[in-house]
């Protein structure tokens, strides 16, 4: 996919085959594709700007609607399965039992910290004022979004460089980011109508210490600000829909989706005594696998303590162990428990640090943990695949 020229001219017009309200770029070639039903026009007199006004659009805050109404664009990459931290069950209890969220972790709190920052130096780059905390809604669908400009969405992230290395970052320009993002932009293009949406990341360093006690600005005066590009994809979008609407017929219906994890699973089913199931191919797999692991982690339990005792053996009464340049490799601390029901307790504790995650040494460790990997399943297939 081309990189995106921020600058880009947009015009707004009716599809006449569909009715549907277009941002278009204006090229050298006037003809253009709807991209909701695929027909090919040379657009006529452009309408004004702002659109949409079948569809509720406003600026409120987040507070102020009801988020067990309908699903937003945040809730999607859960109900696809994408999100590491929250599953389709657990958006499904805060529709359905109103279970509310823990509390936000520290990346979220990043990001709503650096958000406006990061806003307001893009509308410095692309030399326009941006409407800023959207919200859309139509019947069961809902898409918070940071900001919207001439051009379509706006989306503020922010990640730290090792993520942004290890994750499904590409290039800047491209729609080359995290399918969980792929997907919730997707969202939002769709229920606002407009052909593109701009993520802006803002990528942080790792040493927390170059941020520490900065103003949002200051802080983003130490990242790298790159770019990305999602146009929308009618195919996408199509399947995405349709796996949500199935999402939110569970939702209606006050039927909890099929669990995700072994916690989840628990939650929902508890043994009837007496009960029994009669054992398939892949039950036989799934016990063997569960026997293996087990025996696995005995093994690696033995290997830690092991490897403790001995690195106490070198460290005595020394706090680190440091590397020929004097970076420390491994850090040992004293935890106290303080004594309530049980009797206090003094304990010792070693972590590895990131000069040490740089070592030869380290990285063959990483692939001895891969081989204790290698028997569980590949991934469910990904959207759009």
């Amino acid at each position: 996919m081309p990189k995106w020229d921020l600058r880009c001219p947009i015009e707004w017009h009716d599809c006449p085959s569909c009715g549907k309200h277009l941002g278009l770029v204006i090229g050298d070639d006037q003809t253009n594709i709807c991209w909701r039903c695929g027909a090919q026009f040379r657009p006529g007199p452009p309408t004004p700007w702002p659109w949409i006004p079948a569809r509720e659009i406003k600026a409120v805050s987040a507070q102020t609607y009801d988020r067990r109404a309908a699903l937003g664009s945040s809730e999607i990459a859960p109900v696809l399965g994408l999100s590491p931290w929250r599953s389709a069950l657990d958006i499904w209890r805060g529709k359905v039992e109103g279970t509310v969220d823990g509390p936000d972790s520290p990346a979220m709190r990043r990001g709503r910290f650096l958000e406006a920052a990061i806003l307001s130096r893009h509308e410095k780059e692309i030399g326009e004022a941006l409407t800023r905390d959207v919200v859309v809604t139509n019947g069961w669908r809902r898409a918070q979004i940071d900001a919207l400009s001439r051009a379509g969405v706006v989306e503020a992230k922010t990640v730290s460089t090792r993520s942004y290395q290890r994750d499904e970052w590409g290039e800047p320009g491209t729609d080359q980011i995290p399918d969980a993002y792929l997907c919730q932009t997707l969202w939002q293009c769709d229920l606002a109508e407009v052909a593109s949406a701009a993520v802006v990341v803002a990528v942080l360093p790792d040493d927390p210490d170059l941020v520490l006690g900065l103003t949002a600005d200051e802080v983003l005066a130490n990242c790298r600000m790159q770019v990305y590009r999602v146009d929308l994809r009618a195919d996408l979008v199509v399947e995405i829909v349709a796996r949500c609407r199935a999402f939110w017929t569970l939702v209606e219906s006050k039927t909890p989706p099929p669990p995700s994890s072994y916690q989840e699973a628990a939650s929902l089913w508890s043994p009837r005594v007496g009960t029994s199931v009669v054992a398939t191919d892949d039950a036989r797999a799934w016990i063997f696998a569960l026997q293996a692991a087990r025996r696995i982690g005995n093994a690696a339990h033995e290997l830690e303590d092991r490897a403790k005792f001995r690195l106490a053996e070198i460290l005595q009464d020394r706090e680190a162990i440091v590397g020929p340049d004097g970076s420390p490799w491994l850090v040992a601390s004293e935890v106290e428990r303080k004594g309530y029901e049980v009797k206090a307790s003094k304990s010792r504790t070693m972590r590895t640090t990131k000069w040490w995650a740089r070592t030869p040494e380290s990285a063959q460790a990483e692939q001895a943990a891969l081989l204790v990997q290698s028997v569980v399943p590949a991934k469910p297939k990904e959207i759009g695949s």
